[in-house]
């Protein structure tokens, strides 16, 4: 284990929390994220399906986890495990055996994998409703483990009425637990702690992916063995690229540097942008617009509060942005706004860099969001984006990421 998991008290109760809300004759199933094949025989990073990591804190491939009402024995929840392959163990390292995963996860009602189906056919036979975890992205999504198992249920089980797990898991996973807040500071402790190591390497003449490894050694040495997602170290026009990503463009004198990075820790996620010059001086005009940006997200963060939907600070966004870009003379009206600022204010954060929750929630204590407001002018080559992690509390908000430098002073002294 590379980090200090969540006591099994902190699954238990996320456990208890989604069988509570569950009809009494019924099931639910979810299933291990299947290992991503990357090309011919090797695989990608394995990564657990977030709601089975939830409700498990398992993080080992092939588990299957059957919750239900309590049973005449009191029981509400199966672990359904891999039997350990002293064979594969060689190639791939050790499997979980039933009293490590019992210890991780809180369950002792633990079974082997292969066991599975026949246990659901009997358990199904007086039930009327099965709650399974769907993959609503699309269509053009890989079909998960998940939705072959509800293929099949629809199939030869048709007078099972399906209902989706997700939307209950969903709700309990918005609102962030004090273990869930602890992995989410060291995320983003640790991608502050790297920015500054990057910031300190910044210099005209430098290659984007140098600096992408100068932010991935600082990931690693720090504790985390994964970005949250593809790090965007943008230069010069790239800064106003949203999702660059391919970072392989040399820094120019005279440009910016707009870095979107986040690590993973314990499986939860930090989302920061800063912002910064490339040769540690920001001209008048980069200056200008930094100020902007930096004014707005102080504004937006200043009204996040208990019961404020992210729809409203969009909107206000909106408002205080067209002000500025009327004032830079880069637009007449503010109907012109979208020109230059394209995308929301933010979005939540946990497990998921872009976590469970919309538009149209009502911000509650416990919620993390992102606030990111930015200008980005492609004829001028110049990108500005400012990006926190904040904590909504009961008396209104908490910065997370508030170690991290951004007024424009702290940032050229430390740029180079």
């Amino acid at each position: 284990m590379r980090y200090t998991p969540p006591d099994n008290e902190f699954y238990l109760r996320n456990r208890q929390r989604f069988v509570e809300q569950m009809e009494e004759d019924s099931l639910a199933v979810f299933f291990a994220t299947v290992q991503v094949l990357r090309s011919a025989d090797a695989f990608h990073h394995y990564k657990q399906s977030s709601n089975f990591l939830y409700l498990t804190g398992i993080e080992q491939e092939g588990c299957i986890l059957l919750l239900y009402p309590p049973d005449e024995k009191g029981k509400t929840e199966t672990l359904y495990i891999p039997q350990p392959d002293p064979g594969k163990e060689t190639w791939t390292g050790k499997m979980l055996n039933k009293e490590e995963a019992e210890e991780l996860s809180g369950i002792s009602n633990i079974k082997w994998v292969s066991d599975f189906e026949n246990a659901f056919i009997r358990q199904q036979e007086n039930k009327s409703t099965l709650y399974a975890d769907y993959n609503s992205l699309g269509f053009q999504y890989p079909t998960s483990a998940n939705l072959e198992f509800i293929n099949k249920v629809q199939h030869t089980l048709p007078g099972l009425q399906l209902k989706k797990a997700n939307t209950i898991v969903h709700e309990l996973r918005k609102v962030k637990s004090s273990e869930e807040i602890e992995l989410m500071q060291k995320a983003i402790d640790i991608t502050g702690e790297a920015l500054l190591g990057l910031w300190g390497e910044t210099k005209p003449g430098m290659w984007e992916y140098e600096l992408e490894a100068v932010l991935a050694y600082h990931f690693l040495r720090h504790g985390s063995r994964r970005y949250a997602y593809e790090p965007i170290i943008a230069s010069g026009i790239h800064s106003a690229t949203l999702h660059y990503i391919d970072n392989d463009s040399k820094l120019e004198d005279g440009d910016v540097l707009l870095t979107d990075v986040g690590a993973e820790y314990g499986n939860y996620a930090a989302d920061i942008t800063r912002t910064v010059p490339v040769n540690g001086k920001f001209t008048a005009r980069q200056r200008d617009v930094y100020q902007a940006v930096l004014d707005v997200q102080k504004q937006i963060i200043a009204a996040i509060k208990p019961g404020v939907m992210m729809s409203d600070l969009n909107e206000r966004t909106k408002d205080l942005i067209g002000d500025h870009l009327i004032s830079l003379e880069l637009i007449g009206e503010k109907e012109e706004t979208a020109k230059y600022y394209m995308h929301s204010i933010g979005h939540f954060l946990g497990i998921d860099t872009h976590d469970v929750g919309t538009q149209k929630t009502p911000l509650e204590p416990g919620n993390v969001l992102t606030v990111e407001p930015g200008i980005y002018i492609q004829e001028e080559k110049l990108g500005i984006r400012i990006e926190d992690n904040v904590l909504v509390t009961e008396a209104g908000n908490k910065v997370l990421s508030k170690r991290i430098p951004r007024e424009i002073e702290d940032i050229e002294s430390l740029v180079g």
